[in-house]
């Protein structure tokens, strides 16, 4: 049940967590940790392995406030051309706080999951929500459709409040009150009942735990992860849990990956593995693919082609049988950028492939 959520790269980081590899049922990996896949797929052939990357919570506010769906289908594109080989992708973190935020995030994740479908027949692990969102646990009816169509993971952040671990009157209550595990680390277990309301059972995951709220550093035992590993194996719909974290980049987070040395007492086998030496990576000369001069000339020739036809719509009058309906064509446009954009990044991912 207990797996790994990896947020960095490297050899060190690697030989830390490698007496839990030969048993973790999920890898979590963001950003430059998605680097050493195909050395997690090696050591931890068993793992069910999600990528993700990150987007800062002002990114992510900003394309949610303004097209939500235009940035699920453009993260899918961007999930898809840094790595194919993934078995799902996070969306967006935590941003689901607000009933109107909770239907941003649901457009955005129905689009997310369904170009994730199409162009690569990867699954999507939506919501992401934070521990204790949403506040309204009737909320998760926004996702019904997205989990009936394209059948996503349910991602969820098991962390504590308090100190833990709890008395055993808490731990199997069922009142859900505020401060209770029910209401934070077991919150998915509400929605996945109202889910059931609309026949479904998704999986879950929970893609971060381990940390209690607002303390840093901490260690697993605060919380007792074997706790909340046991209560998680009750429900079948989940497929295993994410500790945070290892390696992760940016602040305040980067000093608290401190959790892997009893980490490894608690869970790992008991038995010293054979540490593995990682050589200094050759540093290749990067070669520039080029164009000859009329096909640059061809492609930059259009490069005002959409701007101008925007620009010449002015005139709006009202309906007529005679006249076409604005909307209609911003939309078409709008596909066509759209359209656009993904070739976009199909150029630079051939000409940039390791960028």
């Amino acid at each position: 049940m207990i797996g790994l959520g990896i947020y960095g790269q490297g050899g060190a980081i690697i030989n830390e967590v490698k007496p839990l590899l030969p048993t973790a049922p999920i890898i979590l990996l963001m950003d430059d940790a998605l680097n050493d896949l195909e050395t997690y797929r090696e050591l931890a052939p068993q793992a069910f392995i999600i990528g993700r990357l990150h987007v800062p919570p002002e990114a992510q506010r900003q394309q949610l406030d303004t097209n939500p769906e235009g940035a699920g289908i453009a993260h899918a594109v961007t999930c898809y051309l840094r790595n194919r080989e993934v078995d799902a992708w996070q969306g967006f973190n935590e941003t689901a706080d607000t009933r109107r935020h909770c239907e941003d995030t649901a457009k955005f994740d129905y689009a997310f999951a369904k170009e994730l479908m199409s162009l690569a027949g990867k699954r999507a692990v939506v919501g992401n929500f934070s521990v204790g969102t949403p506040h309204d646990n009737k909320d998760i009816s926004l996702w019904v459709p997205v989990f009936k169509e394209f059948d996503p993971i349910l991602g969820y952040h098991g962390y504590a409040q308090g100190e833990g671990p709890y008395p055993s009157s808490l731990r199997s209550g069922t009142s859900g009150e505020p401060f209770s595990p029910e209401w934070y680390e077991l919150r998915y277990r509400f929605l996945l009942a109202n889910l059931k309301d609309y026949g479904l059972s998704p999986e879950v995951v929970i893609n971060e735990c381990g940390v209690r709220l607002a303390e840093y550093p901490v260690s697993p035992r605060d919380i007792n992860l074997e706790w909340l590993a046991n209560e998680a194996l009750k429900d079948f719909e989940v497929i295993g849990l994410c500790p945070f974290q290892w390696g992760h980049p940016y602040e305040p987070f980067a000093t608290t990956h401190r959790l892997t040395k009893d980490h490894a007492e608690l869970w790992a086998d008991r038995e010293s593995p054979q540490v593995v030496v990682f050589p200094a990576e050759e540093k290749e000369e990067l070669t520039m693919p080029t164009l000859s001069v009329s096909e640059a000339e061809k492609a930059l020739g259009h490069i005002d082609a959409i701007y101008d036809a925007l620009n010449d719509i002015d005139g709006f009058e009202q309906p007529s049988d005679s006249r076409i309906p604005a909307f209609s064509v911003v939309s078409i446009l709008e596909n066509s950028i759209t359209r656009a954009r993904v070739r976009l990044l199909e150029l630079k991912a051939l000409i940039l492939p390791n960028v």
